[in-house]
């Protein structure tokens, strides 16, 4: 018989391989999830609704057929992969009864284990226990086990499971009739690891330890099993078991007080574990290993993270490759007083057979007759919870046959093994251990919310198993009650509490194994409201050097309280609390430091945040408006970092760029309201370099409303300037912009004697009143502005008051003008102005180009502009000059071009939700469609585009949209529309006295 090409396996976790090389399956666990129950149903049609029980079975309620149909297409991909060159190996084939699975059957484990089993009924005795035995061996665990979000209870998964199940008590049977019980004590063994309250399994598993002459741990064995029945399900062993343990005791009555040759001390598998497959098949490979040297693996993590149920899970996986004995010992490493390695050996050598009173006395003597005892034995010791190399050495077997998995809270450099460092869950292993323990209806019917328990949990496997306990026992709890009650940050560490097991005395156990200074830092640093933070932070928080501050973070990672996350732009690395961690170091400063000193180490780590971003600022080569400082203190770090060129000062906010919008947003909430304004203005030419126009808007709201509480009127003045440039570029600025606080922005300012600020309040001032007064009136205001700005030589201010002049100009429909200021704007703007400056003046001049002259000049203007902005990486202000650029081609016939610039920047202004702009794409796309002749299409872009500007309250461009759409309405036949949108459009003009856009609408109706 020829080897399959392909094989599969789903008796354990899902593997793959193509001519027996072992392939990588597919990411998704839905496409995993997928082929493994079409793998499994193999040759028989899955229908779609029954793939959706048991593939989405979390989510089914919220998919139909369709989610199907594109899983099964994107599986059909990947097979397509798989199989490159050699088609035909493998298909999903659709028909009225569902899809199905083309392939070998022989490719596939189970398909290969039923034939065994088949042909082992009616063989004889001993060709019937081989046959068995071949079928056993290929179990690698429970099926399809990586794939813990399969619909578990499904009629497919668990007939498959009986089927296996019913072999292997078979073959147990079998094994024991023919006086063999050693050959299937091994697989039952490692099945009732995985079943651990199945009984007719563990009754076989006691007769066959038994028969191995093993009494002993059968009869611990069975103290287990009716301990763990007891307390989990309040019953007695079965019949079955108790008639077991009755055969054990009347064999021999002496062996209550032998002593097992092969002792199993390892602690209950784990029967909900989930996840960490990846793991699980690196340990599991690692310690069954070949034998031929000791295998020692070190798995490390911070408390909660799952370390014990890791190794647990994996020494019972591995348990039948080391059938002389499988040691377990928790060395109480987070404790005050860790275990004696002295006392751990007097255990170990008493559990394999030495008389106590023939015990060494000291550590070394023990250490050497484990070692001699063991040389030649297959061994696996697993040191759980350890403290350090000093208690982990005397432990250490010698043999080459034997493996060691040691699992603790820090790294042990000096241990010569293979290293994994555990993680938080994702959200969905996450999930998947809470529809473990609490049941997949109760999950499914209310998905938000366990998302939000989960994630309050920040995946941390103690405390997702504590959320499902407290679940479990109260029944009548809804998964939101109890989201609701871990959003406060303040009790959430009190609710993640249930039974012997909770997050904070995990958590204290590694705090305790600090020394003071770090103890401190840890504290103190828990204060920052930052996702993360370089090593200058933890100085100036601790007011302290920075070396003295990176032997302290050192200290806390190595108590695994804090991990680096990597480096940021300027090289430094960054380093992040998880959030509960995060929520008990707050709560210790808070019980140990008190209220003052916490406030002062905060306010110690905005000032260093702000003298940083001070010094970043200033080597910024635009400036977006007069700097004004305030009172609050500077903090610079010792020794000074200040960045000097400008790739360094842009790197440094880039780096921090999430910390300073977390850092204006604690120094308002703790009442640091000049810290808070300060860092938001520090950060505002960075913000408009970078187009951060969201961030822009968050911090300098937030900063905004702290001052206004506080009284703070120069912190509410400056952030209603920088608001106020804002909403120039487009963008939607909230109340910080509305006149009356613009107009007292410009009293604080005035009272104050500072004359810049005076002048970019003039002319914000003139801006947000543009449309509402004469425009005469506006000039007028204008110009004493101008006055002003050029009393002071503030060029800045002279470059936003031209811009200024052309706005007004354009709105009162005298274009000539218009241009003739906005070319003025420009030309300031190349020595004086930023960015934006540049683009809002080639926007002015582009919007008041009405005749072929100005066009060309000004496009080969717009045009470079265009090309600025692209060296620069500007992609916002490049889909403003698109749009110019477009709205020029236009005019000029080019129709083909116009589009491809308007649909390019139409898709940068969806991209960052800028309203403005989406509103004016659409208008230019609406009238490119009227041009060619589609006024049906035009109408809804200009509807999208009314709206926008309408929520802007931008009277200008609402009535220039108006006018366009009432255009295309007469083109399209929809004269009664067109006439009300026409009279819309004429009432708007004249409101804003624009004589001449009104005068052109009015005959729009004569055409």
């Amino acid at each position: 018989m020829n080897e399959p090409r392909l094989r599969f396996g789903v008796l354990g976790p899902l593997v793959a391989e193509k001519h027996g090389r072992p392939i990588d399956l597919p990411r998704s666990k839905i496409m995993r999830g997928l082929l493994g129950v079409l793998l499994l149903a193999q040759p028989q049609a899955l229908s779609a609704e029954r793939m959706l029980d048991l593939v989405w079975s979390a989510r089914g309620s919220r998919t139909g057929r369709g989610t199907v149909q594109v899983g099964i297409s994107r599986l059909r991909e990947w097979l397509t992969e798989f199989t490159a060159g050699e088609p035909g190996l493998i298909s999903v084939d659709h028909d009225a009864s569902g899809y199905r699975l083309s392939v070998d059957p022989l490719a596939v484990d189970m398909s290969r284990f039923r034939l065994l089993t088949a042909e082992a009924e009616g063989a004889a005795p001993a060709e019937r226990r081989r046959l068995l035995e071949r079928a056993v061996e290929l179990s690698r665990g429970p099926v399809l086990a990586d794939l813990p979000h399969l619909a578990l209870g499904d009629r497919l998964l668990r007939s498959a499971h009986e089927e296996v199940r019913a072999t292997f008590l078979a073959f147990a049977e079998t094994a024991l009739a023919e006086g063999r019980p050693h050959e299937a004590l091994g697989p039952l063994d490692a099945m009732a690891a995985a079943a651990p309250l199945d009984e007719p399994v563990h009754a076989w598993l006691l007769k066959l330890l038994a028969a191995c002459e093993r009494p002993a741990e059968a009869l611990a064995r069975y103290e287990s099993l009716r301990t763990r029945l007891t307390e989990n399900l309040g019953v007695s062993p079965s019949t079955e078991v108790q008639q077991a343990h009755l055969a054990i005791l009347a064999r021999d009555r002496e062996i209550i007080v032998a002593t097992p040759s092969a002792p199993c001390l390892l602690p209950p598998d784990i029967v909900d574990f989930v996840g960490r497959g990846e793991q699980v098949e690196r340990l599991v490979k690692l310690l069954a290993g070949d034998g031929r040297s000791m295998a020692t693996a070190l798995v490390v993590g911070e408390g909660g993270i799952g370390k014990t149920t890791l190794v647990t899970h994996v020494a019972h996986r591995v348990r039948t490759a080391f059938p002389d004995g499988q040691m377990y010992v928790d060395l109480q490493g987070a404790e005050a007083l860790p275990a004696d390695p002295g006392e751990v050996l007097g255990r170990f050598l008493t559990a394999l057979g030495v008389d106590g009173r023939a015990l060494p006395k000291s550590v070394a003597e023990r250490a050497e007759r484990l070692r001699s005892l063991v040389a030649d034995r297959r061994v696996l010791m697993v040191l759980d919870n350890a403290a350090d190399e000093r208690q982990i050495r005397p432990l250490l077997p010698g043999g080459s046959g034997c493996a060691v998995l040691v699992n603790g809270r820090r790294r042990l450099p000096g241990l010569s093994a293979h290293t994994m460092q555990l993680t938080a869950f994702d959200a969905e292993t996450a999930l998947a251990l809470l529809r473990r323990m609490i049941g997949h209806k109760r999950v499914l019917s209310e998905p938000d919310a366990a998302r939000e328990i989960v994630d309050l949990c920040g995946g941390l496997p103690l405390a997702v198993r504590i959320a499902g306990a407290r679940l479990a026992a109260r029944e009548r709890w809804s998964l939101a009650h109890l989201a609701d009650r871990l959003r406060l940050e303040r009790r959430r560490l009190d609710e993640l509490s249930a039974g012997d097991l909770t997050v904070r005395a995990s958590l204290t156990m590694s705090y305790r194994t600090l020394d003071a200074p770090a103890r401190r830092a840890f504290r103190l640093l828990g204060l920052l409201d930052v996702p993360d933070f370089p090593v200058w932070v933890c100085a100036a928080l601790l007011d302290i050097a920075t070396d003295e501050a990176e032997a302290l973070l050192d200290a806390l990672m190595d108590a695994l309280l804090l991990v680096c996350v990597g480096t940021d732009a300027c090289g430094n690395f960054r380093y992040r609390f998880h959030d509960l961690v995060r929520l008990y170091a707050r709560e210790r400063a808070e019980a140990e430091d008190g209220s003052a000193e916490c406030a002062a180490a905060v306010g110690r780590a905005l000032g260093a945040w702000l003298a940083l971003a001070e010094a970043a600022d200033r080597g910024l080569p635009e400036r977006v408006a007069a700097d004004i400082d305030g009172p609050a203190r500077r903090r610079p770090p010792y020794p000074p970092i200040e960045p000097v060129a400008t790739a360094d000062c842009l790197n440094w906010f880039d780096s921090e760029r999430a910390a300073l919008a977390a850092c204006v947003a604690q120094a308002a909430a703790a009442g640091f309201t000049d810290l808070a304004w300060e860092l938001a203005a520090r950060s505002l030419s960075y913000y408009a370099f970078r187009g951060l126009y969201e961030d822009w808007s968050h911090t300098h709201e937030v900063a905004r409303r702290a001052c206004m509480l506080a009284g703070d009127r120069l912190g509410e003045a400056v952030m209603v300037r920088n608001l106020s440039c804002l909403r120039m570029t487009g963008v939607k600025a909230g109340p910080g912009t509305v006149p009356a606080r613009i107009a007292a922005a410009l009293r604080t300012f005035r009272e104050s004697g500072l004359r810049h600020g005076e002048v970019d309040m003039l002319g914000m001032f003139v801006f947000s009143l543009r449309g509402g007064r004469p425009l005469d009136d506006v000039l007028a205001m204008a110009d004493a502005a101008m006055d002003k700005a050029e009393g002071i030589g503030y060029e800045l201010g002279q470059t936003r008051l031209w811009y200024m002049r052309a706005l007004a100009h354009r709105e009162q429909g005298r274009y000539p003008d218009a241009i003739r200021c906005a070319e003025r704007c420009l030309d300031m703007a190349a020595d004086a102005g930023t960015a934006h400056d540049r683009v809002l003046a080639l926007w002015e001049m582009a919007a008041a180009c009405h005749g072929e002259t100005d066009s060309a000049r000004i496009s080969e203007r717009v045009r470079e502009g265009i090309d600025v902005c692209r060296r620069r990486g500007e992609r916002l202000l490049e889909a403003y000059l698109l749009l110019s650029h477009g709205e020029l081609h236009l005019q000029a016939g080019r129709l083909t071009s116009a589009r491809a610039q308007t649909e390019k920047a139409l898709a940068v202004f969806d991209e960052h939700v800028i309203l403005f702009g989406r509103g004016a794409a659409h208008r230019l796309l609406g009238r490119l469609h009227h041009v060619e002749n589609r006024p049906a299409l035009a109408v809804p872009h200009f509807i999208r585009a009314e709206r926008a500007f309408l929520r802007l309250r931008n009277t200008l461009e609402q009535a220039m949209t108006l006018k366009a759409m009432a255009e295309s309405m007469y083109a399209n036949g929809q004269h009664t529309a067109a006439e009300r949108t026409r009279r819309r459009a004429h009432t708007l003009f004249v409101r804003i006295g624009n004589g001449t856009e009104a005068a052109a609408v009015r005959g729009l109706g004569a055409l």
